[in-house]
């Protein structure tokens, strides 16, 4: 996911947003959690990353939560 300009921590929460990145332009924030992609919950970055590379060449839901609100990204591929 860093090539789309965000980094996460082992919580799934966002650590860094390139300026100019898909990430910034989508609207996602330094500290939004990543609960789940399509509709498969994610509970750690290797999930994260093992579902991305599986599903690699195809639109991708990305559902956040910020502050007990939940709201979805789309990841285009």
């Amino acid at each position: 996911m860093q090539t789309k300009g965000f980094k996460f921590d082992n919580d799934l929460k966002i650590t860094h947003i390139a300026r100019g990145s898909f990430a910034e332009k989508s609207g996602l924030k330094i500290g939004d959690h990543l609960m789940q992609i399509d509709r498969t919950p994610i509970d750690r970055l290797s999930d994260a990353d093992a579902y991305l590379l599986k599903h690699r060449n195809r639109d991708m839901s990305l559902l956040f939560e910020r502050d007990d609100f939940q709201f979805f990204v789309t990841l285009k591929r």
